[in-house]
């Protein structure tokens, strides 16, 4: 692939990437990941699951370079780590990118999930390896393709006791009490924060702690009290999703009461939801893409049949209450915005192109660009003398990773397209 010292570096790989096939995913030619592979000639079967697409080098599903048979990216970045991230990234021990880009696209709802902090993936990828395989944490950033819909943090306490009155059953859920219609305990005054937290904290650990039978029961008894509303016109949105996750889930499982806890949230395309440590998540569905610190550590506590770690959750989590924040892309300069996520493992960019070349300004860091919709061009040229070395016509839906050692070869990559076209560019932050 790449000569001694150095000789026969290509300037760009296209990569072949694995398509996770986890049952929520969606089915049908008109999802997105089946709709991109078929643009590339690699067509999954539309009865089967296509939930997440992996741009990286994460060992549980590296990409390969230019095609399936190829050399795969983690030992490639591992054997040259100078080549493809850059001098500065390997001077600094690095042998692996330090982020994971995806496309999501979910039918059904994810687990009630969080992700640890660096200091906790430690603690959990020692103590159990299996499930938490990553010693890195995970932050991410989730920008909408279409249809994406999230719980997402707590709510206010004031809004979880307002459910309490309304439903009896989850009020018994968040009580000490135990008794089926017991009243949760008071919320605390506006401008408690502390206060607020614990209360929070308090009625969640009861809620996730209850028995299945406990839960089975709640779950019974609110179905029929809803089923009554229904008639009347007197459902409220999450009542409607409590429903429809209690079909999905069944009457056992905790986290359907997760709707009146967490924040109901609707993304339109292009907007964006950043996750830290210790945040409370789902994905109900919708498509997405993803980029994030490269680890696959998710502490799940409902909503799966997958492995649970209730007390961990319950350990990490934030308590804090209140609407997320949603992000939009602010402009980072000529044709190019970007979203404002506070962690420096990756940074998502978007590239509006059109005839007229744009010039591509990380050439000493890794980068991954990715079209959703149309076809765009990458051609590099040496700085000095504008001398033309490569060009390719890169297709929608296909993954072009570009090595962080152009700047280093005094090579500059510009990119262009027929007619209006937008980029996603996964690489680091500027200040990682």
């Amino acid at each position: 692939m790449i000569g001694p010292g150095g000789e026969g570096r290509p300037c760009f790989y296209e990569l072949d990437c694995t398509v996770m096939a986890y049952d929520w995913g969606r089915r049908g030619d008109g999802a997105v990941i089946h709709r991109l592979r078929r643009s590339l000639g690699a067509a999954i079967e539309a009865s089967e699951p296509a939930a997440e697409l992996w741009m990286g080098d994460h060992p549980r599903a590296p990409s390969r370079l230019g095609n399936p048979n190829g050399a795969p990216l983690d030992r490639a970045i591992a054997e040259h780590s100078e080549h493809f991230l850059g001098p500065t990234l390997a001077a600094r021990g690095f042998r692996s990118l330090p982020f994971l880009f995806k496309v999501l696209d979910a039918a059904r709802p994810l687990s009630i999930q969080a992700h640890p902090d660096r200091e906790r993936a430690r603690e959990l990828h020692a103590r159990d390896p299996h499930n938490y395989p990553d010693t890195n944490h995970k932050p991410e950033l989730a920008v909408c393709i279409e249809g994406m819909r999230a719980l997402v943090g707590f709510r206010t306490p004031q809004e979880i006791a307002t459910f309490c009155n309304h439903a009896p059953e989850f009020a018994a859920l968040c009580s000490s009490e135990g008794q089926l219609f017991s009243e949760a305990p008071p919320a605390p005054p506006p401008g408690d924060e502390a206060g607020a937290r614990q209360w929070i904290r308090n009625c969640y650990s009861h809620l996730m702690r209850s028995s299945k039978h406990e839960i089975s029961e709640a779950v019974r008894s609110l179905r029929l009290r809803l089923d009554a509303l229904s008639d009347s016109g007197g459902l409220l949105d999450v009542d409607g999703l409590f429903l429809q996750l209690t079909t999905q889930f069944g009457d056992e499982d905790a986290g359907v009461f997760s709707v009146y806890f967490l924040n109901l949230v609707q993304l339109e395309p292009g907007e964006a939801l950043y996750l830290g440590p210790d945040e409370p998540h789902t994905y109900l569905g919708g498509a997405m893409l993803e980029i994030m610190a490269a680890s696959d550590n998710v502490v799940r506590a409902g909503l799966t049949s997958k492995f649970c770690d209730i007390e961990t959750l319950l350990e990490m989590l934030h308590f804090r209450g209140g609407p997320p924040q949603v992000l939009r892309p602010t402009a980072s300069g000529e044709r190019r915005s970007s979203f404002a996520a506070p962690a420096s493992d990756f940074q998502l960019e978007i590239l509006e192109l059109e005839r007229a070349p744009l010039s591509h300004s990380a050439a000493d860091r890794p980068a991954i660009l990715l079209s959703l919709a149309s076809p765009f061009r990458v051609e590099v040229f040496r700085q000095q003398s504008l001398e033309l070395v490569d060009a390719t016509e890169v297709a929608a839906g296909a993954a072009l990773f570009l090595p962080g050692d152009l700047a280093t070869r005094g090579l500059e990559a510009r990119l262009s397209a027929p007619a209006a076209t937008q980029v996603h560019m996964a690489t680091v932050g500027p200040d990682f």
